[in-house]
């Protein structure tokens, strides 16, 4: 027996198929127009669960430029800003995540802060990925080989990698941002966007030095009160707030504050 079923839609919201699966999966592309459309459909499917990735810069965000031009952060928010909304006055009908924005079943009880001592992917620590041709990667995102599993065992490349260690050697602190309001909640951001934009794991996250600040202006005061108050009690009121700024990451990465 499946253990679930999943609808595949196309970019004019069609219905393409419907089949089941059992852990497989699926994602399409959608205008920006489309999306609260979508949400209704979704809404009326009675679906489990949708979450909305963000453009990161990859192969098919580039390639798909055209269709969902997210260039403007505002424009970006404004758009998540009025999905959220709409969620949380039906009650959250399913369960809803835009990644590192917002996650419709996160209460009070799961803010966690983050430690200046601790990794910027603590969260993913102890993950381990490998790739169909045998190379290990730390994760999807940061797809950087760093041994191969043709040439060594699993241990002995966790063991004896250079680079696997100064890696996890990185701590929050290190990354020049400890003062910063947000600290607690972002940690410095993505290691992957840091080298994309920046050219270095070593470095702050422009993409989340950017979006942190709206986050708190647009979508907190969206949340329930308990989930605002356990959300505010992470940020850092005497904190400064991010120095890299920009309408669009094109613009932050060229921020003269940007380190």
């Amino acid at each position: 027996m499946f253990n679930s079923a999943r609808l595949e839609l196309t970019g004019s919201c069609d219905i393409k198929c419907l089949y089941c699966h059992a852990g497989e999966k699926n994602s399409a592309c959608y205008k920006e127009e489309e999306i609260p459309d979508l949400y209704k459909l979704l809404k009326k499917l009675g679906i489990y669960r949708w979450r909305l990735s963000q453009l990161w810069k990859t192969v098919r965000t580039e390639k798909n430029r055209d269709i969902l031009n997210f260039s403007e952060y505002d424009k970006m928010f404004s758009l998540y800003a009025d999905l959220i909304s709409r969620h949380q006055g039906d009650g959250k009908p399913f369960m809803f995540s835009i990644d590192n924005v917002y996650y419709s079943w996160i209460d009070k009880e799961d803010y966690a802060p983050m430690s200046l001592s601790g990794h910027p992917c603590s969260y993913n620590y102890e993950f381990l990925c490998v790739n169909a041709n045998g190379d290990l990667i730390f994760c999807p995102a940061l797809n950087l080989p760093f041994a191969s599993v043709k040439e060594q065992t699993i241990k002995e490349a966790t063991v004896n990698s250079k680079w696997l260690s100064d890696f996890k050697n990185i701590t929050v602190g290190s990354l020049s941002c400890g003062n910063c309001r947000y600290i607690k909640i972002c940690g410095g951001g993505c290691r992957a966007d840091s080298r994309r934009w920046l050219g270095t794991i070593k470095a702050i996250d422009p993409n989340s030095c950017c979006m942190m600040p709206r986050i708190e202006k647009r979508i907190l005061p969206l949340l329930g009160e308990e989930e605002q108050k356990a959300f505010r009690s992470l940020i850092n009121q005497d904190g400064s707030f991010p120095l890299i700024q920009g309408r669009n990451i094109q613009e932050a990465t060229k921020s003269p504050e940007r380190r």
